[in-house]
């Protein structure tokens, strides 16, 4: 596997990664002016994680060298540990904080089914309750990226370039129908990830070639990126013209430009903390942001609002570097020595995932 690190792209996927926790945040708190388009940071970690995980597997599974059940272990140790204690998170939260996360599933007579199916990873089966994981939301995009990734371990060894092309023509159209649907991006998960986690590995077999984008400042990337977020909604014609546009556009050039880009000195380590902190953040923080709403709702002022949610995330990105070096990477450690008996070099242990 490549042990080479995307500095930029770490630094961008932590970005993202905020975002979804302040539209998460204002999901209960309806501010008029956070982030309306922040759940586009989805199909950006999925664009990612596609240069990613080519990037650190595709030579290993082109050439046999890694079997695709190896590879899918590999990928469920990497996000397991912290999906698992997001999801104990949640469940403290739901059973101990009335109305921290709504009254459905835990006032639902079904909800030791709930539990069940949430603590093993599978979707909610309960009639009436339209999360996928009611313990823990953000869930659902592990699930689609997993399934991603089965796909890529089944195709990795045959998938040419021209093939890989012709993927991407057939996964454009469901996509941009999806954006236009009435749901809009948000939903319809397997439009939604197929041609952006297969753009960014046909963006990684570009980079591979040697097409490098030239360099870019990350904080030029990162004013592009949280640009996108900000754009308002207006029309529904015209956020999904928005949508389609980031997706099929946007969001892979800022990957190419990220991957063709090396910070230096002080931004170069501040791209590696928001690496660091974004998957435990994205995986942890919904339970807790709930949590925090019911405080916040009984605030009136939108700007104390808003000052306090910069302190709380803030406060959650350290919580989840902290997570990343005394939970996560011992647990992985452990799991790759039960699973196969040696410990997963740095580097690779390390490797970025969508989120």
């Amino acid at each position: 596997m490549s042990q080479q690190r995307f500095t930029v792209l770490d630094g961008l996927r932590g970005v993202a990664a905020v975002a979804v926790v302040l539209s998460h945040a204002n999901l209960e708190l309806r501010l008029p002016y956070l982030l309306p388009g922040a759940y586009l940071a989805v199909d950006f970690f999925f664009v990612l994680s596609g240069f990613v995980i080519a990037h650190a597997y595709e030579s290993a599974l082109e050439g046999r060298r890694l079997t695709g059940v190896a590879f899918l272990k590999l990928r469920a140790i990497r996000l397991g540990p912290l999906a698992y204690l997001g999801t104990l998170i949640g469940l403290a939260v739901v059973l101990l904080v009335p109305g921290a996360m709504g009254a459905g599933a835990k006032s639902s007579p079904q909800f030791p089914v709930i539990v069940t199916t949430s603590l093993l990873f599978l979707p909610n089966i309960v009639p009436g309750i339209v999360v996928m994981y009611p313990l823990n939301p953000p869930l659902w995009t592990l699930l689609y990226e997993l399934i991603a990734n089965v796909a890529y371990a089944i195709a990795a060894p045959r998938l040419s370039t021209k093939a890989l092309a012709l993927v991407l023509v057939v996964a454009a159209p469901p996509m941009v129908l999806a954006t236009f649907g009435p749901h809009g991006a948000n939903y319809a998960g397997f439009a939604r990830v197929t041609y952006p986690f297969f753009a960014g590995v046909f963006l990684h077999r570009v980079w591979r070639a040697g097409k490098r984008a030239p360099a870019v400042h990350p904080m030029v990337l990162t004013a592009i990126l949280v640009t996108a977020f900000f754009i308002p909604g207006g029309t529904p014609h015209l956020r999904s013209i928005v949508d389609v546009s980031c997706i099929l556009v946007v969001f892979p050039l800022l990957v190419w430009i990220g991957a063709s880009s090396i910070p230096r000195g002080f931004w170069k380590r501040a791209c590696e903390l928001s690496g660091e902190a974004s998957y435990p953040l994205y995986v942890i923080h919904f339970p807790l942001v709930m949590l925090a709403a019911l405080f916040l709702l009984r605030v009136p002022d939108h700007l104390a609002v808003f000052a306090f949610l910069v302190v709380m995330t803030t406060a959650l990105a350290v919580l989840a570097i902290w997570l990343s070096r005394v939970f996560d990477r011992p647990a992985r450690a452990a799991l790759q020595r039960a699973f196969s008996g040696t410990a997963p070099r740095p580097a690779a242990a390390d490797l970025p995932s969508a989120v």
